[in-house]
């Protein structure tokens, strides 16, 4: 047993002189501890992103069913906003929200000199985006879709919330018809 105990105490006298023991005893708790209050600091700080999209609608009815169901989704996180702050909570629950503000753009399709003019404007932070609806997205014969492009388009909130919108508003529009 006193073998045992002799090996058991150089393993970790060795194991507890070393600098990275001490390193880790020192900077786990702060750490942990940093992320406990550092994060709910950082969601204070993002506040509210208002993202200017340019739509050509190919269409004639997928913008106005677009601009409604922004207006929609506005309403409904400022309404969520207004019970929080009658509840007394802290946090701002816009923090870190994205609305989307709907343009019409001059034509209904946009040729190459459109889409680099539209571009250089998402490049100098003018305008957040930019789609293209084609006229045949509600002929059901035809699966066409259409063309977000934004600097930021593979991990867009506002790509994945028009995919959600359009998939459902052309659903309608094609049992309609």
């Amino acid at each position: 047993m006193s073998k045992v105990l002799v090996i058991a105490h150089r393993e970790f006298t060795s194991m507890v002189g070393t600098k990275a023991f001490v390193f880790t005893m020192v900077f786990m708790p702060i750490l942990m501890l940093g992320g406990i209050f550092v994060v709910p600091l950082i969601g204070k700080f993002g506040g509210v992103k208002n993202r200017q999209i340019v739509v050509a609608d190919g269409t004639g009815q997928l913008f106005t069913m677009l601009e409604q169901a922004s207006e929609q989704r506005t309403a409904a996180i400022q309404d969520a906003a207004d019970a929080q702050s009658e509840s007394g909570i802290d946090r701002d629950p816009t923090a870190g929200t994205e609305f989307f503000h709907f343009e019409a753009s001059e034509s209904s399709s946009l040729n190459d000199d459109d889409r680099l003019r539209l571009s250089e404007k998402i490049r100098d932070g003018e305008l957040y985006a930019f789609v293209e609806l084609p006229a045949e997205m509600i002929d059901s014969s035809k699966p066409v879709e259409a063309s977000f492009v934004s600097q930021d388009a593979a991990i867009s909130q506002a790509r994945r919330w028009m995919e959600g919108v359009l998939r459902e508003k052309l659903r309608v529009a094609r049992l309609s018809a």
